[in-house]
């Protein structure tokens, strides 16, 4: 049964994004994620334990065209 908890996955994300076009040849993105897993539900993170586990992830990019 611990290997099977181990390699669970159960998790439910939120996501929401925006982009501005600087330029013509480049752009900004961010974007929030907002993630729950349920117990022993973490398969896809480093840890995967009985309790619930929460995390926001917020990520930055820019686009550019030479």
């Amino acid at each position: 049964a611990g290997a099977f908890n181990f390699t669970r996955i159960d998790q439910h994300s939120f996501s929401a994004g925006v982009r501005w076009d600087v330029g013509p040849q480049t752009a900004l993105k961010l974007q929030l994620d907002d993630i729950h897993t349920a117990p022993y539900g973490g398969g896809l993170w480093a840890f995967n334990t009985n309790d619930a586990h929460h995390a926001l992830v917020l990520s930055a990019g820019v686009d550019f065209i030479f």
